[in-house]
């Protein structure tokens, strides 16, 4: 079942970067944006659902700064902060990386973790919309994967 959920959401996720990539995406003008996500967690076969939030700052440059949140509950239970850099392309996809650093709930324990994100957004005025995916490479190798679908607003 996890399996065919991780294909299926990485089929998704593929799929909607691709239509991305040939329907260029109008840039917005705003450097200020905030997002908000939604969906599926997973790590050895477990899921569970997770929601993230980030604070985007875009330089002229389309290189860009962000502090991001994510919370896993479930088995996982889980809340992961930290800070990438990144480019935002004209045509609408993004990518960061940086250091974090994930607090397991149950047990207290709080470890080092690096963050690869990924996503691709289509505007609507200020607000944009699109697939969004991250991996978070933990220090103690219980690495997670997230797949779900950000809401944003720019100013």
């Amino acid at each position: 079942m996890a399996d065919t959920m991780k294909r299926h959401a990485l089929t998704c996720l593929l799929a909607l970067t691709s239509l991305g990539i040939v329907q260029p995406a109008v840039a917005t003008e705003n450097p200020n944006r905030i997002n908000a996500s939604i969906g599926a967690a997973t790590h050895s076969g477990d899921v569970s659902a997770f929601l993230s939030a980030d604070y985007t700052y875009k330089f002229s440059n389309n290189i860009a700064a962000a502090i991001f949140y994510e919370r896993a509950g479930g088995d996982f239970d889980i809340e992961a902060v930290g800070i990438t850099v990144g480019y935002i392309f004209e045509n609408g996809f993004k990518f960061g990386v940086g250091p974090g650093l994930e607090h397991k709930l149950r047990d207290g324990k709080t470890l080092d973790l690096w963050h690869v994100t990924a996503g691709y957004d289509w505007p609507i005025n200020n607000w944009t919309v699109g697939p969004t995916a991250s991996y978070d490479l933990i220090e103690s190798n219980n690495n997670v994967l997230y797949v779900g679908l950000a809401v944003g607003y720019g100013f």
